[in-house]
Order: C-alpha cells, then sequence, then structure tokens
C-alpha cells in the first residue's frame, strides 16, 4: 500500500467554484493514485463549515 500524506492544504481560503482545479495544482495526481490512500493530516478547511472541506476529501478519494 501506498501513502500520499497532505497537511495545510487550508481549502476554507478557495473559491468554491475553482475547487477542483486548485486542488489539481496543489496536490498533482500521479500514476500510482489508485493504489494509494491519502493521508490527510488536519488543517484541510473548517470543522465547522462543511463546504470548506467536503468537497476537497471527495476529490481526494476518487
Amino acid at each position: 500500500m501506498l501513502v500520499r500524506p497532505f497537511s495545510d492544504i487550508h481549502a476554507e481560503f478557495w473559491p468554491p467554484n475553482k475547487i477542483p482545479r486548485i486542488l489539481e495544482m496543489v496536490v498533482p495526481p500521479l500514476q500510482t493514485d489508485n493504489e494509494t490512500v491519502a493521508l490527510v493530516a488536519g488543517d484541510l478547511g473548517l470543522a465547522h463549515r462543511q463546504e470548506t472541506w467536503l468537497k476537497v476529501v471527495s476529490l481526494l478519494a476518487k
């Protein structure tokens, strides 16, 4: 199993309509992504505002 760690993404500062494009720049796709587990280690968005992190998690899960 491959692990790809991420931290301090701070998607709460990203415009909601640009999340997919920004995420692709911040986390460029790799050929091994289908066999990789994403380890998100904090500061993804604001816990009390689901719209700041849910879309990012959904895209990382693909």
